[in-house]
């Protein structure tokens, strides 16, 4: 979209235009939340896959994961839009993937030995994302305010919005 129309948009919804040319997201902050979201997905993918089911669902079930994910962080900012963005953008180009792969059947060959190692992986790589996407929404935090209200240092923590699976429960009721 354009600087100047973006801009016009944000003044149309009553933000000044001071704020918004003060507060723009760049090419290369754009490039850290993009890796951090593959990352992320990487993570909770292998996590997925390592529970036994097939590639293509570990990948369905990373989906709805990362999405919750993005949809639950309680600042509402720029980065925080971006990172929504690059999770959908994301999630696309992997359903493409997905379609042109021919391993989406297969379940994954690890060894019984290197089980936990490869656990150890993925919790490394989501705790790697999930503090790549902290910092970068912080650095776009106006005033230290969260639109909950409370402070930065009082946010909930983003691996507990990961850890809490009332997005499980949520998907059986609506089945």
């Amino acid at each position: 979209m354009d600087f100047d129309f973006e801009k016009t948009l944000a003044m149309l919804s009553g933000q000044s235009a001071q704020d918004f040319d003060a507060v723009q997201i760049n090419d290369a902050d754009k490039t850290i939340i993009n890796n951090a979201v593959e990352v992320l997905f990487t993570g909770i993918s292998l996590q997925q896959w390592l529970t036994g089911v097939q590639l293509g669902v570990a990948w369905t079930k990373s989906f709805d994961i990362l999405r919750d994910i993005v949809f639950a962080i309680p600042i509402e900012n720029l980065a925080t839009k971006y990172v929504r963005f690059a999770t959908f953008e994301h999630i696309r180009k992997m359903k493409i993937k997905m379609t042109a792969t021919a391993h989406t059947n297969e379940y994954i060959k690890c060894p019984p030995e290197k089980r936990d190692a490869w656990n150890a992986d993925a919790e490394s790589k989501i705790q790697d994302g999930l503090d790549i996407i902290r910092r970068k929404i912080m650095e776009f935090v106006p005033g230290g305010m969260t639109r909950t209200g409370t402070t930065p240092s009082t946010m909930p923590q983003f691996q507990e919005i990961f850890n809490s699976r009332d997005y499980e429960r949520e998907r059986e009721r609506e089945k």
